[in-house]
């Protein structure tokens, strides 16, 4: 029980340490710019489906619980579409705009900045013998 405890703590440790130093290192990371269009008309959409749904799950599936549930997931989805196709519209001009005022060299960062894809990090080491850990 006190090797688990001693193991348990030096990890612990170790990665206060190892976050630390990274954080030192290479600094805080901004979220990306996804889910700036989700706005309080989504939030209510989402939660309304929501209600929805369970109440839809309580009732045992009725056809006008599920009528209902179905028709609010119609709406939440058009809400959402419309929303991010507006954000979506709006951070191209936004792009567009440094291409007329400052050149070349700041539209084509924004531009590869919106190309690029999600890459995941990878949170694990890896011991002396080669193995891993998270």
């Amino acid at each position: 029980m006190n090797k688990t405890m001693d193991k348990k703590l030096w990890q612990r440790r170790c990665k206060t340490v190892i976050n630390s130093m990274a954080e030192e290192v290479l600094g805080l990371m901004e979220p990306a710019h996804e889910g700036m269009w989700f706005d309080a008309e989504c939030q209510v959409a989402t939660e309304n489906k929501n209600k929805a749904y369970r109440k839809m799950q309580q009732g045992y599936g009725t056809r006008s619980l599920i009528e209902e549930y179905k028709e609010k997931r119609r709406k939440e989805k058009a809400i959402h579409k419309r929303k991010k196709k507006e954000w979506k519209n709006q951070e191209l001009e936004n792009m567009e705009l440094p291409s007329k005022q400052y050149g070349c060299k700041k539209f084509y960062k924004e531009i590869n900045m919106a190309r690029k894809q999600f890459k995941p990090r990878v949170n694990i080491c890896r011991h002396e013998g080669g193995s891993l850990t998270f």
